[in-house]
């Protein structure tokens, strides 16, 4: 896949930084001099063959400059060389071949065993970079995969400008753009570090074959191109691991200055989605007091597959991702979920609708696996009962969230007629996450405590939802009507409560429009 070559090679170059020599990608074709000094011929051809001194020692040397420090044996080992009978450029550290196994004099000089221990090492670090490392659902992953993606054009447009930049210093330009929203740096860093991990998690599988290799009957030629290759999966096992520590260690500061410093006169971002979310709200709030009635009486007239998991989706806020109908493969799902992922739509005796929804965005310290509310009567069309009566009484839906967004950009069309907005001039239009922020802001307006409110938008924590929703100033003429029945919400997890001293009242009493309060009395 694009993105994960990509990866893989932003892994080697971050690895370069740290390490100069040969990268696992030249893979058997050559081992660097410095390393074949680490375990390879020791002795110089100067000591000669002399009594007692013509065997070869394989041991690593002491400081590097290719003499043996170890005494030799009287007689050479099976497969041992004379000094003076070996060729000059392997003595002097020149091109290596690969290691020869049987050379080794005595097992606690086996090449085997360094490289064996070395790979160890190497896997231990892995496991400890990838304990916490857990599986995300496909959409999460795809989600990943497209910041990739972005980050892969502006890699390049850095590369552009100036050729002569380290990773050192691009990575954190390369990330510093996101750095004025905490939520975008921070979304952005963990595409690249659960691609690394995913790297890594893979790497250690690999590498455990080999090592169940080295047990098995091989010939003196079979094991050592088993060597090479363990070699090679230690390379490729210390470059991982240095590139994950070295992209979960770039802090937010260090990379905003960075970005300053290479692009002053350019704002360090453009927002992350939530703040853009929040102004396109604003914006359709001016442009269209109705926005949301006459976006859905638009969605009635189509005759789309989407119609009915747009209406729902308008009037409860739904993430798109939660209509994915990829299961979510959380490995600590002990809760009781539903048979398959999606939204149920139920219509219930009194004429509410009650909606399940399997979560999205779950983790294990995040998130509602499930959460169910109510739908007043009301705000069912007719041909929405027909469409659940037609079913049997209940609905499962699911769709793409490409698919879904699509539908929304059709709509929109034709309700804005062609609206522009903001300085590239863009097409006006309602996104799934509007309508979540209008929901949001509708309830909070109605009274809803933080707690309901966080259970309603699948959060775990009460602070959550503070993200969302829009402060209304000026004098209040109507309280804005909802369409969810209050106390109907349940939620599979219980919602920890507010840690800020951030309160309703302070949210509602502090209006944004200035201007509204010039006539008001002091």
């Amino acid at each position: 896949m694009k993105p994960l070559n990509v990866l893989r090679g932003l892994a080697t170059s971050i690895a370069n930084l740290f390490d100069k020599s040969t990268s696992f990608d030249d893979g058997q074709a050559e081992i660097a001099a410095p390393q074949r000094n680490e375990f390879d011929i020791t002795k110089s051809s100067a000591a000669g063959a002399v009594d007692g001194l013509g065997n070869v020692v394989r041991v690593p040397t002491s400081g590097g400059n290719g003499v043996s420090q170890a005494p030799a044996i009287a007689t050479p080992g099976t497969g041992g060389v004379i000094a003076s009978k070996q060729p000059r450029a392997a003595l002097q550290g020149g091109e290596a071949s690969p290691p020869d196994v049987g050379a080794a004099s005595s097992p606690s000089t086996d090449v085997g065993g360094d490289v064996r221990q070395r790979l160890i090492a190497a896997v231990q670090i892995a496991r400890a970079l990838t304990a916490n490392h857990q599986r995300v659902r496909l959409s999460t992953k795809a989600n990943y995969q497209r910041k990739q993606l972005i980050l892969e054009k502006r890699w390049k447009e850095l590369q552009a400008s100036d050729a002569t930049r380290s990773v050192a210093q691009m990575l954190p330009v390369l990330l510093g753009k996101y750095a004025s929203s905490p939520s975008s740096f921070y979304a952005m860093r963990r595409s690249i570090h659960f691609s690394l991990e995913e790297q890594l998690v893979q790497a250690v599988k690999d590498q455990d074959k080999l090592q169940k290799a080295w047990h098995t009957p091989l010939s003196p030629e079979e094991r050592s191109s088993l060597l090479c290759a363990m070699t090679d999966a230690t390379r490729q096992l210390e470059d991982l691991s240095k590139s994950t520590d070295f992209i979960i260690n770039l802090d937010l500061e260090r990379c905003r200055t960075a970005y300053t410093l290479v692009v002053p006169n350019v704002p360090p971002a453009e927002g992350d989605d939530f703040a853009k979310t929040k102004v396109l709200v604003t914006i359709l709030n001016r442009r269209m007091r109705n926005w949301q009635s006459a976006f859905r009486a638009e969605n009635a007239k189509s005759s789309s597959a989407y119609r009915t998991h747009t209406l729902i989706q308008t009037l409860l806020g739904i993430r798109p991702a939660e209509f994915d109908p990829n299961p979510n493969p959380l490995i600590d799902a002990k809760e009781p979920s539903q048979a398959r992922p999606g939204v149920l739509v139920t219509l219930l005796s009194t004429g509410n609708l009650k909606v399940t929804i399997e979560g999205a965005k779950v983790g294990k310290h995040s998130g509602q696996k499930v959460r169910s509310m109510e739908v007043m009567a009301s705000a069912v069309p007719p041909w929405l009962v027909a469409e659940l009566q037609q079913s049997g009484g209940s609905m499962h839906l699911t769709a793409k969230t490409q698919a879904l967004r699509d539908h929304y950009e059709r709509i929109s069309a034709k309700v804005f007629k062609g609206a522009k907005y903001g300085k590239p001039r863009r097409p006006l239009h309602a996104t799934p996450y509007c309508f979540r922020h209008a929901v949001a802001t509708d309830l909070r307006q109605t009274g809803w405590e933080v707690e309901e409110l966080a259970i309603f938008l699948g959060q775990k924590s009460a602070d959550t939802q503070k993200r969302y929703g829009l402060r209304k100033g000026g004098r209040r003429k109507a309280v804005p009507s909802v369409a969810v029945v209050r106390g109907s919400v349940q939620a599979s997890s219980p919602v920890k409560p507010q840690k800020s001293t951030w309160a309703k009242a302070n949210f509602e009493n502090k209006p944004q429009d200035r201007s509204l309060n010039k006539s008001s009395p002091k």
